[in-house]
Parts: C-alpha cells; sequence; structure tokens
C-alpha cells in the first residue's frame, strides 16, 4: 500500500510542482529531476527526541547510500514548531545507475507523530530549486489532533441566564 501525506499536515506546494502517484507514495510532487516527498508515522513517546531521530535518519542514509555528505544542520521554528533541517549530498552507484543527489530533510514531531518533508534533485540542478524547498517548508502547518468522541467528558447542561432571572438574582439595597 502507498505511503499517503497525514491529513493534519499542509504545505503549499512549490511553484511549478505537479502532483503525483507511484507504487510507493500516493501522492508527491515533481518538477523535472526535483521531487517533494511527505511522510507521517505514529511514534509514542517520542515527544522532544526529535534530534535522535534526526541522527536516525542520518544513519539511515549513511547505511545505505554509496556516499554520504552532511552540508548542514539547523533547528528552527517553523509556524510554532520545532523543525530539524538536514541538508546533504548522497550517491547511489551500481547495477548502471551513478545518481549524486542533494537533499534538504526536513522533521517536525507533533502529537506521538513524525513528519519528514523530503526534498531533493540531482546534484547539478539542486540550487535551482533550493530556495523554493526552503520556502514551501517554511509554509507547513499541522493540525492538532483531533479528540476522540469517546474521550469527551459529558458534562451537566447548564441553562442561559435570561434578563428576567438575571434581574431576580440581583441582591435589593
Amino acid at each position: 500500500m502507498p505511503s499517503q501525506i497525514p491529513s493534519r499536515f499542509h504545505m503549499q506546494t512549490p511553484a511549478g510542482f505537479t502532483e503525483t502517484s507511484s507504487e510507493a507514495y500516493e501522492k508527491f510532487f515533481v518538477r523535472n529531476d526535483a521531487t517533494v516527498i511527505v511522510t507521517g508515522e505514529k511514534r509514542p513517546g517520542i515527544g522532544s527526541q526529535l534530534d535522535v531521530y534526526s541522527t536516525q535518519v542520518k544513519e539511515l542514509y549513511e547505511q545505505t547510500a554509496d556516499e554520504f555528505t552532511l552540508v548542514k544542520e539547523e533547528t528552527k521554528m517553523v509556524n510554532g514548531l520545532t523543525t530539524h533541517m538536514m541538508e546533504f549530498t548522497y550517491a547511489i552507484i551500481g547495477n548502471g545507475v551513478n545518481q549524486k543527489m542533494q537533499c534538504l530533510t526536513a522533521l517536525f514531531v507533533k502529537d506521538d507523530y513524525v513528519y519528514v518533508v523530503t526534498c531533493k534533485s540531482y546534484l547539478e540542478s539542486y540550487s535551482i530549486y533550493r530556495e523554493l524547498f526552503r520556502q514551501a517548508i517554511d509554509t507547513i502547518t499541522i493540525d492538532d489532533a483531533e479528540i476522540p468522541s469517546d474521550a469527551i467528558v459529558q458534562g451537566e447542561t447548564v441553562p442561559a441566564q435570561t434578563a428576567e432571572t438575571a434581574a431576580a438574582e440581583q441582591p435589593l439595597n
């Protein structure tokens, strides 16, 4: 089953990018050789451990890519969300393939969910897209989680006060 963009996640798509799909992703965005992919997964207890999760993402790229170089790493606020951003290059070499890519990845944590935005293109064209990627990331918002209806405690209904009952409750001097 293809990965879906979480329904609570919102981002303004970079200019000139169009929506498409694949076996791996129900929806992602492309423009020439550039792609923007959004994923999310429930990670209970991760809370403020965004740095730990970011380290895991870096290690995954280091282990799976033939070459990996971290270019820049920063933590900043995006619309009230702590965001860990990593910019790096990587290469996939072998079996007739020699792809050198540059990537900007942004990680967000909200309500036990981790959201990952991966923006990438070939190394030679990355500078064309870099600012578009950063602008798109700056538009990200994540809605608050809905409270399940079975978690709402039904309280007593308090009748609205009318002008007559308010006057009747005023103390007499």
